[in-house]
């Protein structure tokens, strides 16, 4: 077992060694690279025109301004679908929920062509609210909510409601409460998610200024069209920087969401 872990250890962190001394190294021959792993001279020249550069800066901007917007509101919409799934009755409840776990099996390709299409008819084409209003809320943040508030015991909702607290009351100040872990790693999937977007990013924003850090990265090429590997292996360790940040922060309570199957009273 010391093995194996071992193992995937190693898989998983050898393509982050080999980009950070990728971005430090002074040449990027394919035959330099494999011969010399470790670089014999060390430059941060790459790092500092990656902060100098106004096309990726403005990226990084773009990005987390995307990245905001559709963790807030993730976080919001897919708490207060999962509430009334989880805790209230209505006519097509059943249905509803059916019709978001279906969504979940459906591609995001199949979609593309008639979202462009939507959203080219509302003139949000190359905006931020065409990029962030697609992904406003997600399928399965609604169904890992609603299965977490599932295991919140109705006696609290009850003797809140016995106490005169309204719904949003409830809500906030019952239900939010017991839900840290479930929405910090609600928060950190869709971080991850809207902070690494290349496709619909690609299609939806057609200038320099509304690119996101992952477009620009793909088209950080030379004066002659070639890709300066030294460049894009800074520039994906400076992106790599706000998720590393965000995990660290809330690496705890992304455990217990996705471990918790239930509340420990």
């Amino acid at each position: 077992m010391h093995l194996i872990a071992v193992v995937v250890f190693l898989t998983m962190i050898v393509p982050f060694a080999f980009m950070i001394l990728t971005s430090i190294r002074t040449t990027y021959t394919p035959m330099d690279v494999f011969l010399h792993p470790i670089p014999r001279e060390f430059t941060l020249a790459n790092f500092l025109k990656v902060f100098s550069s106004n096309q990726l800066g403005r990226a990084f901007l773009n990005s987390v301004i995307v990245s905001v917007f559709i963790v807030t509101s993730n976080v919001i919409l897919d708490s207060m679908a999962g509430y009334a799934f989880a805790k209230k009755d209505f006519v097509g409840k059943n249905v509803l929920f059916g019709i978001i776990l279906f969504m979940m099996m459906i591609p995001f390709h199949v979609t593309l062509v008639p979202l462009f299409i939507l959203l080219a008819k509302f003139h949000w084409v190359n905006t931020y609210q065409g990029i962030i209003m697609p992904n406003a809320v997600s399928s399965f943040g609604i169904f890992m909510m609603t299965q977490f508030m599932r295991e919140i015991p109705q006696d609290l909702i009850d003797a809140a409601a016995i106490d005169g607290a309204n719904e949003i009351d409830i809500f906030t100040r019952v239900i939010i409460p017991l839900c840290g872990p479930a929405l910090s790693a609600l928060a950190i999937l869709q971080f991850l998610s809207s902070w690494n977007m290349f496709l619909w990013p690609l299609i939806i924003a057609n200038s320099a200024e509304m690119r996101t850090i992952q477009v620009a990265l793909a088209l950080f090429t030379d004066r002659y069209g070639t890709s300066n590997w030294g460049l894009v292996m800074a520039g994906s360790t400076v992106a790599l920087l706000p998720m590393l940040l965000i995990y660290i922060v809330l690496q705890r309570k992304f455990i217990q969401g996705i471990s918790m199957t239930g509340l420990k009273l």
